[in-house]
């Protein structure tokens, strides 16, 4: 088992002296409503990275992480009431994201001592086709969690959702808190603090664009190959100098967008020690073009191989078009979420009133 005990120490006493972080929410009083509730949110790419659970049951991770939610993918979630669980998404009652929302909703169900099951109707917004490394487990994490803990809760806090998130998706946590989210979590945290907070609305003076890519490579895996990377622990020691550092610079927007790129780099040297290589060619070209950029253009991936740029010149964006040989696709922070739209509520009630 991984263990961090000075630099954790370190951790936690910069984010007590830091008021403008404030983490723990109330649990709400469980009210499940007989009606059909909603969720939204959005993809997100890793700033600190994130890989490894401490606890894979209740989703405890070994070490803090900061992302930030982008407008490539929106995912709408409505949830009701049902007999049994179901998923239908975009329309067709979905094997693949069942057995995936089951596991989570068995920890759901035993954590609040209830017996009931849901009917999901879920539908997926995407500016691109197929791709690996949109943060789109996120997206889902997020919305459904919105969605359920609305169905099941009297006035959720956003910080008790997030907490809710991370039994689909540990990385959903900052999913629902939009903009640049911090999610905290590490060994033996209390369940209460176990959520992200966000830190900011947007990226100041940088935008964001991407080449999405398909990969074969499925996340769940690579958690615990990467545990077992006779790196991963040097690696996570760097990342909570890394965090403390951007905590005492007020998450600064260079500072994030750097530490992204520096992220991509030490977590690609631990999969790599374990045979898994997430950057190819043209991402090297395009780290390449990041060193000249004196500051204004930076590149990140997650589990890969999809590039997201942070970028503030647009010169720089135009030479990257060239080296991938196709147009980036440009987005945007996330920095509030916006209700379901009366055209998703009008299908999800088409959907989901046959198993209510």
């Amino acid at each position: 088992m991984v263990r961090f005990g000075h630099e954790l120490d370190r951790f936690r006493s910069a984010i007590q002296r830091d008021t403008n972080l404030s983490f723990g929410f109330e649990t709400p009083e469980l009210k499940k409503k007989d009606i059909i509730c909603y969720g939204r949110a959005n993809g997100i790419t890793g700033i600190e990275k994130f890989l490894g659970y401490n606890d894979s049951r209740l989703k405890v991770a070994n070490f803090p992480s900061i992302s930030l939610t982008h407008n490539f993918i929106t995912v709408n979630v409505a949830v009701c009431l049902s007999h049994k669980d179901r998923v239908i998404l975009d329309g067709k009652e979905n094997t693949s994201h069942l057995l995936r929302a089951i596991g989570a909703l068995d920890v759901f169900r035993s954590l609040f001592k209830i017996s009931d099951h849901f009917a999901f109707y879920i539908e997926q917004d995407k500016k691109y086709g197929s791709a690996k490394g949109m943060g789109e487990s996120a997206a889902f994490a997020g919305a459904t969690a919105m969605a359920l803990c609305n169905l099941m809760f009297k006035d959720p806090s956003t910080s008790f959702i997030s907490s809710i998130a991370r039994l689909v998706s540990g990385s959903g946590t900052r999913s629902v808190v939009n903009g640049v989210g911090l999610w905290q979590s590490y060994e033996g945290i209390d369940p209460e603090m176990n959520h992200a907070i966000r830190v900011r609305e947007d990226m100041g003076d940088f935008h964001i664009a991407s080449f999405p890519t398909p990969n074969p490579i499925k996340t769940e895996n690579v958690h615990g190959i990467a545990t077992q990377s006779p790196f991963y622990e040097q690696w996570g020691k760097v990342k909570f100098q890394s965090l403390l550092n951007i905590i005492e610079n007020h998450f600064d927007p260079e500072m994030l967008a750097r530490s992204a790129m520096n992220d991509m780099l030490l977590m690609h040297s631990v999969l790599l020690a374990r045979g898994i290589s997430i950057l190819n060619e043209k991402m090297f070209a395009l780290l390449k073009l990041a060193e000249q950029s004196e500051g204004s253009f930076f590149v990140t991936a997650d589990t890969g191989p999809t590039p997201i740029m942070i970028y503030r010149d647009s010169d720089m964006l135009r030479k990257a078009e060239i080296i991938m040989g196709r147009e980036a696709l440009r987005g945007n922070v996330v920095p509030h979420q916006t209700e379901t739209e009366t055209a998703f509520q009008k299908r999800a009630v088409e959907n989901l009133v046959k198993y209510a």
